[in-house]
């Protein structure tokens, strides 16, 4: 796991020893997700869950990939986290289409923020999960949908305090990830323990960005 300077500076692409969290979610449980590249100018699956495959997780250009899933209004029914899969100073977006019938994953260089093709992990995790708090907020703390006890307010620019009742960053993590169908898919989201808090923050100085967050 590499952590990169976010944007257009003069350290982007630097490693930084920073903290960091992480978590895994096997195919064997049962978690949807997958791991994808491009290969000769094609869209590869090079490992996923049962339910995903070609038939319905595809690429539709440089750096975009779609995926519906059986059943899911992508609106309502969950969210999908996603990730660069390489130490290639990428980070990805993901968010619902306004119809609902897919998800829209993008890849992103961290210096430009442009699109781009490469190794890319995704994870769809629905609202009803087991033990899990979870919700999709508004660049202004709005609350699109939610599962589990949390209450989340923005403080400032791009920035929010999420509170989890009788949880702190000792007893769990987040998991982050700027929605691709909002002005905010080219911004890398980011989160900082502060006592028994969470401070999340967009890389981007504009009100109007929407988060994914877990």
């Amino acid at each position: 796991m590499a952590v990169n300077p976010a944007g257009n500076d003069n350290n982007t692409g630097d490693e930084l020893n920073i903290d960091l969290a992480a978590a895994w979610f096997p195919f064997a449980g049962d978690w949807t997700g997958a791991h994808v590249d491009v290969v000769s100018g094609s869209g590869v699956i090079r490992a996923s869950s049962w339910d995903i495959s070609s038939s319905n997780l595809t690429r539709t250009g440089t750096g975009v990939w779609r995926l519906s899933l059986p059943g899911v209004d992508t609106r309502s029914g969950g969210l999908v986290f996603a990730n660069g899969g390489s130490n290639s100073n990428n980070f990805a977006a993901a968010g619902a289409l306004a119809d609902g019938s897919q998800f829209e994953i993008q890849l992103r260089d961290n210096a430009s923020s442009n699109v781009e093709d490469g190794p890319l992990s995704l994870l769809y995790l629905p609202y009803d999960t087991a033990n899990v708090v979870m919700g999709r907020i508004s660049g202004l703390g709005g609350i699109y949908n939610r599962s589990g006890d949390f209450t989340i307010r923005r403080t400032g620019t791009a920035t929010f305090r999420l509170s989890i009742p009788g949880q702190t960053p000792e007893t769990g993590m987040l998991l982050l990830t700027s929605d691709a169908t909002s002005i905010a898919n080219d911004n890398i989201i980011s989160y900082e323990a502060d006592g028994s808090d969470f401070v999340i923050q967009l890389d981007w100085t504009n009100w109007n960005e929407v988060p994914n967050l877990l």
